[in-house]
């Protein structure tokens, strides 16, 4: 990927953009593959997910593998799916790489990189817990 690409602009181009990016990274793949959908819906979970003020997820940088699986010992093989990476950055999400890598464990589906204020943002959250 070249360029880092804007979830909030206008939608029809976004997903375009995305599904460039994807189809370029995957290349031939026919299994574990994503599509604009997948990213777009990934990253709007994630972020009801974290549940705290847009302000506090500035610089929050994300790597998601959407087919994060354990596989068992028998598999012939090092099995891949596309993973993305995304970062927070001035009031929307932008994807910055798209590739295929090795499929994760199901621990490591979904990694995140917090900045400082966004962990005392997350602290803040569940320390004052309303009943």
């Amino acid at each position: 990927m070249k360029k880092a690409i804007s979830i909030a602009d206008h939608m029809e181009k976004c997903k375009a953009a995305l599904g460039a990016a994807i189809m370029e990274a995957e290349g031939r793949a026919k299994v574990r593959t994503i599509d604009a959908d997948d990213v777009v819906t990934a990253l709007h979970d994630l972020e009801k997910r974290l549940g705290i003020s847009k302000k506090s997820m500035e610089g929050l940088h994300v790597t998601v593998d959407l087919h994060a699986h354990r596989f068992p010992n028998a598999y012939k093989g090092i099995p891949e799916s596309t993973i993305f990476d995304a970062e927070y950055r001035r009031g929307a999400w932008r994807v910055v790489d798209i590739r295929r890598d090795r499929t994760r464990a199901p621990s490591n589906a979904i990694v995140v990189r917090h900045t400082e204020q966004s962990r005392q943002a997350l602290i803040d959250k569940y320390t004052n817990i309303e009943l």
